[in-house]
């Protein structure tokens, strides 16, 4: 092998592992920029009025990556809560089996409404929802419009 072309793949390779794995609305003052920034990274099913993360990927997000790279093994973690009309909950819970729990540990849901608390109150009980085979739980507010979803990706 050629000396550019190792220096070439050597390159590509650490690309590949450079790059932001971690992606924290705490970070985003500006709402419209939250949600610009999770519609990029999560598949949303209505419109969203307000948005709070913490997202992590061990291969980066599409949202900040420059240039070509070469996905890793994938693994992720991703948190967050969304406000939509109430009209459009049933497209985000399509698909799902509502699960009969008294409470989850949901702390989680706390942790990363935490910077803007007042934004997210509730005033109605939780009903959470699974996917059949997948890691994805969703902790539904119904009343308030209030859709918190965590995805694991092993």
């Amino acid at each position: 092998m050629s000396r550019a072309k190792f220096l070439t793949m050597l390159a590509l390779m650490f690309s590949s592992c450079s790059g932001v794995t971690r992606l924290d609305s705490d970070d985003f003052t500006d709402v419209d920029s939250r949600i610009d920034i999770l519609e990029k990274e999560v598949r949303v099913f209505s419109e969203i009025h307000d948005a709070e993360f913490e997202l992590f990927n061990v291969n980066g997000f599409q949202s900040q990556r420059q240039g070509f790279t070469i996905p890793g093994a994938s693994s992720g973690d991703y948190k967050f809560v969304v406000k939509v009309d109430t009209a459009d909950i049933k497209k985000w819970t399509e698909g799902m089996v509502k699960l009969d729990l008294n409470h989850d540990d949901d702390s989680w849901t706390k942790e990363i409404v935490s910077a803007r608390a007042e934004h997210w109150k509730t005033t109605c009980e939780p009903s959470y929802y699974g996917r059949q085979g997948d890691d994805v739980e969703l902790v539904l507010f119904r009343e308030n419009g209030i859709i918190f979803k965590r995805i694991i990706i092993n």
